[in-house]
């Protein structure tokens, strides 16, 4: 097939195309700090216009040139400095006895680190990054259309010409294409039992693929000359070719001596640089006969490769052949079809048989990762069920918030205890081994738990995690020393972060080797690793940090003096300015993206008062930017300019980047009222039904004091957090709701972000009463609307609408301007929301008491709901069922269950009106409900029928052809 390439780009464009995609890709990446270290300098250089310029120069060159690199000097330059960098991988582990039986010990610690192996990246130019990502772009997306749909690691996002996205990544997202990779295996697994086949369950491993695999740079040049019809774009993809496998050269020479001391097999093979998106690319493209050759050879019922990593499922052989076990199987399956060939080891005859790739004899299967596995279908599958059971349970992990509650120490989740016998006794113990994913979990809760709230016992798990960090530790988990810090800042631990770093760095040079050289490099380059950790941690401080730390420690590591470059505190200036910082710990909406100079980890609204974002962290923005932080910045942005005495317009964004349609209407329902209302409309998929929950908890007079009164501050309590992760954890389980509404003045300002997230990922809506936002003593209280949707129809997305309450209660009122707060001036308004195709509208509390407002939308609603804080509730229970009966509509009310009467009431006679309906409890509790919106707009799209007793007849002067319109999911007539 002939591809004909899009050479619209401008040069520049092009370039400047390239730098996102890769500092997007960079910015995800959890490893290579290296590489986000020179972006981050890079763009934080003083020269970095005229970088890009001399860089649009040489592509504008290599357009031009006829299959050839250019000689204009630019090239050799960049090459100059290439240059490699090195992790420690594994350490040789001293504890292991010689004598008869088994030895555990639990101390790390050792009088010295005997390196065992290394991890190398390629360290070079950004221009050079760029020039390969204009690669990958351009070339490496016609190798990657070529690969079987079941290569599902390192996978290029394809567009279309007409939908290319430049804030796009250039790869897949590599947890959706692992999930897919595995469960996929997994799924096929059964089902072939499940079909009554017996089966083989296949993982193999590609040892050290990239230091092994070579490129075959003819038939990478062969091949884009027989598919690119353009003929100037092919001399341009040509060229890019050259250009990388000089890098490629370059960095062969560079490395080779050392892999000569550290990977001995790969010394004389010119393997795929760690750290180009090109290498990615090119190993898959790479690998890909071997890919088609064991499909056609096995016919797997299932073939997936993630990288290096291979699973098959297919179905099982004879049974002489499955008595042989692994031996017998990898001979018949893999050795006989030419797919592996077997290799004798030469230096040592006692070693067993090594299998080599036939396809790539340089690539060498990992024996002890060779699993196979065979299931017959008449017997238990309890290994493949168990083993998805415990994915999903972790996959939930994900998903869920961690509970404030989980008092789990580091030692419950960090290790993992090898049996061999009964897990009832102590002998059966045959090893303990730490466990770099549940570490890393644990970080992420702890940090999750933290960031938002305060909790006293956190210098228990401090404590945990010295005595993990010690001796082998600190090499087994260097990649998790990032978190460790954050850890510490977001708990004020300064000292605990100097502690930490010094117990690295005394680690790191009582490593060992037999050979200088190496040792010499990897001790600098761990060093250097982290010193990027720690700068990474602080760029999340105050831009001027040194005058504010309190530990003298951590400024002396920060500044070690007059005379000595200021790395950390250089880098972390260069981190912050590029905006290569971990921006989820940023507690508020694109505060990053502004000039401020203060602290990110700390929530200050107040500090929004004339910021204004930046074009340049806009333009290079590492991650995409949500509508709904957009939109809460220039809400925190109108709220800090309120002044006493002014009005207060619309907190609701009208621009069509938000929503498909927002619409002002003052054509009213009641004539006598000149309250307008706006329309907010989705082009989202309709529902015939829809899944309310309603939250049953308790908010306490005294959490609400809290949150106004001058001298108190508010309750964000780790126990208040748990609750409220329970919650939602419980609103996200099956059946899922799609709208969930809690009380008024229910949630924390701190943690508003967290609740518009969580909206985004789960996809689910939630309407909620903020505690109170005061803002130049005006005390605000606002209901809170997020709806989620899908933006282009496959980016979650969600619309947020914050809405001062139209009607402060008279007790309110007074509590509030006893401690000297105004009330404030506002434009008066409510909404309405098409969404899902339901209509409905969001009142508060006090506001439906005014007789008017409750009636603004009779005809138009699917449902309403109220959320309030409210001891009268007789009144109110009045007011619900007749709003029930005059609206005909589902009313759906969340009360602190304190005082109760949290209830989903519909139109229908008494027996039956309460689908939901609750007097209170101390146990927080989310109740769910289904709403039939088909059969309630089927009734009132009709006449009067004496027979039909599913719902009250609908009221005098109701609009029956707006019913109908819903009934169509025409709920808006503005709808695009």
């Amino acid at each position: 097939m002939r591809i004909s390439i899009n050479t619209d780009f401008e040069n520049r464009d092009l370039v400047l195309d390239a730098y996102r995609k890769l500092k997007q890709n960079t910015y995800h990446d959890t490893v290579n700090l290296f590489l986000r270290k020179r972006i981050a300098e890079f763009e934080t250089s003083k020269n970095f216009e005229q970088q890009i310029d001399k860089l649009t120069e040489y592509v504008s060159d290599l357009k031009n040139d006829s299959d050839k690199i250019p000689s204009d000097g630019i090239l050799n330059t960049l090459l100059k400095k290439v240059d490699v960098l090195s992790l420690p991988k594994k350490i040789k582990n001293d504890n292991n006895s010689n004598s008869k039986g088994i030895f555990i010990s639990n101390d790390r610690s050792q009088v010295d680190y005997d390196l065992e192996s290394v991890n190398y990246f390629i360290d070079a130019p950004i221009a050079l990054f760029i020039l390969d990502v204009i690669w990958s772009l351009k070339a490496g997306v016609i190798l990657d259309r070529t690969l079987h749909e079941n290569c599902l690691g390192n996978r290029l996002k394809h567009f279309e010409d007409d939908k290319y996205n430049k804030s796009s990544p250039l790869f897949k997202i590599f947890h959706t294409q692992y999930k897919d990779w595995r469960d996929n295996a997994l799924k096929c697994a059964l089902n072939e039992l499940d079909n009554k086949k017996d089966i083989l369950f296949i993982g193999l491993d590609i040892k050290e693929c990239y230091y092994h695999l070579g490129t075959d740079w003819k038939g990478i040049k062969d091949y884009l000359k027989k598919s690119v019809v353009d003929q100037s774009e092919l001399v341009f993809l040509q060229s890019l070719t050259n250009v990388l496998r000089e890098i490629y050269t370059k960095y062969h020479q560079i490395s080779s001596p050392l892999l000569e001391k550290t990977h001995k097999s790969a010394s004389e093979i010119q393997g795929l640089p760690i750290g180009l998106t090109s290498s990615q690319i090119i190993a898959n493209w790479m690998l890909k006969n071997f890919d088609d050759k064991v499909i056609k050879k096995l016919q797997p019922s299932y073939y997936g490769r993630y990288v290096d990593d291979i699973l098959i499922v297919m179905q099982s052989p004879d049974k002489e052949i499955i008595q042989g076990k692994n031996d017998t199987l990898i001979k018949e399956l893999f050795v006989k079809t030419g797919l592996l060939e077997q290799k004798k080891n030469k230096t040592d005859s006692d070693k067993p048989t090594e299998f080599i790739l036939s396809v790539l004899k340089n690539l060498e299967i990992q024996q002890e990762k060779f699993v196979i596995q065979h299931f017959d279908h008449k017997h238990s599958r309890a290994g493949l069920s168990e083993f998805k059971r415990e994915i999903d349970e972790q996959a939930s992990e994900f998903r869920f918030l961690p509970r404030g509650d989980d008092h789990r120490g580091l030692d419950e989740c960090a290790f993992d205890i090898q049996y061999k016998g009964s897990i009832n006794k102590l002998r059966s113990v045959i090893g303990l081994e730490e466990n770099s994913t549940e570490l890393s979990k644990y970080l992420s809760r702890k940090i999750t738990q933290h960031r938002l709230c305060s909790d006293e016992s956190v210098s228990e798990h401090i404590d945990q995690l010295f005595r993990f960090y010690k001796g082998r530790n600190i090499f087994d988990f260097c990649r998790l020393w990032e978190k460790v810090f954050i850890l510490f800042l977001t708990n004020n631990r300064e000292a605990d972060c100097a502690k930490f770093y010094n117990t690295c760095k005394v680690t790191i040079e009582k490593l060992k080797y037999n050979d200088d050289e190496i040792l010499k490099k990897v001790t600098n380059d761990a060093n250097l690793y982290l010193n990027a950790s720690l700068s990474l941690t602080l760029a999340l401080r105050e831009k001027d940090v040194l005058k504010n730390l309190k530990s003298k420690n951590l400024k002396k590591i920060i500044n070690p003096g007059k005379n000595k470059i200021k790395m950390i505190q250089d880098l972390m200036i260069s981190f912050r300015e590029s905006n290569m910082l971990r921006h989820h710990f940023v507690s508020s909406p694109l505060l990053n993206y502004t000039d401020y100079s203060g602290n990110y980890l700390e929530f200050s609204p107040a500090e929004y008062k004339g910021l204004e974002l930046s074009d340049k962290k806009e333009k290079f923005s590492p991650r995409y930017i949500h509508n709904d932080e957009r939109k809460l910045f220039d809400i925190f942005d109108k709220i800090t300019q309120i002044e006493k005495g002014k009005p207060l317009e619309f907190l609701l964004d009208e621009s069509n980047e938000n929503v498909p349609f927002v619409k002002h209407n003052s054509d009213t329902s009641i004539p006598d009222t000149s309250i307008p209302f706006i329309d907010v409309c989705f082009k989202t998929p309709a529902k015939e039904n829809i899944r309310i929950g309603i939250v049953n908890l308790r908010v306490p007079e005294e959490d609400i004091g809290k949150s106004y009164h001058p001298r108190k501050k508010p309750n964000v309590s780790m126990d208040r957090q748990s609750v409220l992760y329970d919650l939602i954890n419980e609103a996200i389980k099956k059946p899922k709701c799609d709208l969930v509404v809690f009380p008024e003045l229910s949630i924390p300002l701190k943690w508003l972000s967290l609740m518009i997230n969580q909206a985004r990922k789960n996809q689910i809506g939630l309407v909620f009463g903020l505690e109170y936002w005061v803002v130049d003593d005006v005390a605000l209280n606002l209901i809170v609307t997020v709806l989620p949707y899908k933006k282009d129809g496959q980016y979650l997305s969600t619309f947020v609408s914050l809405r001062i309450k139209n009607h402060y209660a008279p007790l309110e009122e007074f509590n509030l301007k006893s401690v000297g707060y105004s009330l404030p001036e506002v434009k008066k308004y409510y909404e309405k929301y098409c969404w899902n195709g339901c209509a409905f509208s969001a009142y508060y509390c006090f506001e439906l008491a005014n007789i008017h407002h409750r009636g603004l939308f009779r005809s138009e609603l699917d449902f309403l709901i109220a959320s309030v804080w409210n001891k009268d509730i007789k009144y109110y229970s009045n007011i619900i069922e007749s709003v029930s009966r005059d609206l005909h509509c589902y009313v759906i009310q969340s009360n602190t269950s304190h005082y109760g009467d949290s209830r989903i009431t519909a139109p229908q006679k008494n027996e039956v009106m309460d689908y939901v309906r609750v007097k209170g409890g101390t146990n927080p509790t989310l109740l769910k409900s289904n709403l039939n919106l088909e059969k309630l707009r089927n009734f009132q799209s009709s006449l009067y029928r004496p027979d039909d007793k599913s719902f009250k007849p609908t009221p005098a002067g109701y609009n029956h052809d707006k019913a109908r319109n819903r009934a169509r999911c025409e709920v808006c007539k503005y709808q695009l």
